[in-house]
């Protein structure tokens, strides 16, 4: 229910500026990572996007590797990822997927806890699990280039 939100929230603000959205197929959603593809007349291409919501700007996870082994959503095929903070904020912040990447391959601590409280700007795996995760923060979202603050008005 919550992730649904977020992506509605992305539909409404998109739709509000104009721009033609169109919702992934399950299939690619899922082996590619990429829930919408936004057509911006301006730029005059289609880029993709996938949605995250997070319940807190100071906790913002980021999946190198899900819970099955697989590729994570950080190394997906999406352009952007857009972060919906949570619903009494109604932002999403949209950056570049290879530029996280690049910052988090920077930045992170490769060497895996299994411990949540130690997981900012660490490696992290939940036990039982096969994912590697990293809790990063809404100022380190802020502090890359390309990232954009997005009002939703609705």
């Amino acid at each position: 229910v919550k992730g649904l939100r977020a992506e509605l929230a992305f539909e409404d603000y998109v739709l509000s500026m104009g721009w033609s959205i169109e919702k992934s197929p399950s299939s690619e959603d899922r082996a590619k990572h990429i829930d919408y593809y936004v057509s911006n007349p301006i730029l005059k291409k289609k880029i993709s996007f996938d949605v995250k919501k997070s319940s807190s700007s100071k906790e913002i996870w980021i999946e190198h590797t899900n819970v099955k082994g697989n590729t994570g959503w950080l190394r997906g095929e999406s352009d952007c990822i857009a972060f919906y903070l949570d619903d009494t904020d109604r932002r999403l912040l949209v950056v570049d997927r290879d530029e996280l990447l690049d910052f988090l391959n920077s930045v992170i601590d490769d060497n895996v806890t299994d411990k949540k409280k130690e997981a900012y700007l660490r490696a992290y795996q939940r036990k039982g699990r096969n994912d590697l995760i990293a809790k990063i923060t809404e100022e380190d979202l802020k502090s890359l280039v390309t990232t954009r603050t997005w009002e939703v008005l609705v």
